[in-house]
């Protein structure tokens, strides 16, 4: 086995490349498919690995129209109350699959939650902060559907297969 970042060849089992310091990755194949699989348990609400950028956007595409759905059943059936729990379920889902994106991107955790974070506090507050808020979601969203991920394995793990 090769380091992923140098070249060099690994010691077997080795946690960290003895040419350039970098972890090492030991992830089975199964294991990251299971977590890179949309629909999956693990794929939904699991922080770990990564997202490409088509499965990045058919998630979100599924996030909204969902969310649009339950919205128009709940003003139909005029109890709100039941669009709270498929809310929380959908925009938690929103937030791991933005996490898995900027992990395949070999950005942190942290983040997301800070797009999620001037998100929230520009909702609450509102005027030009909220125009700014937009402004600055809808240029993290562009960023993360159009870059390019990290080619090869990455501190989060094995490169998405799709």
């Amino acid at each position: 086995m090769y380091c992923s970042n140098c070249g060099n060849p690994l010691e077997e089992n080795a946690p960290f490349c003895k040419s350039c310091g970098c972890r090492i990755l030991y992830d089975t194949p199964a294991e990251e498919s299971a977590n890179d699989k949309l629909f999956s348990k693990s794929g939904l609400f699991s922080f770990k690995g990564r997202r490409k950028r088509g499965k990045y956007f058919v998630m979100n595409l599924f996030i909204v129209i969902s969310l649009q759905f339950a919205g128009a059943i709940a003003t139909h059936m005029k109890v709100p109350v039941l669009f709270l729990l498929p809310l929380v379920v959908l925009l938690c889902c929103l937030v791991t699959n933005t996490v898995k994106r900027f992990h395949d991107l070999n950005q942190p955790t942290s983040y997301a939650m800070i797009v999620f974070g001037v998100g929230i506090v520009g909702g609450f507050i509102g005027g030009t902060l909220a125009i700014t808020t937009l402004i600055f979601n809808l240029a993290a969203s562009l960023y993360l559907l159009f870059a390019k991920g990290t080619e090869g394995a990455n501190e989060y793990g094995l490169e998405p297969t799709n």
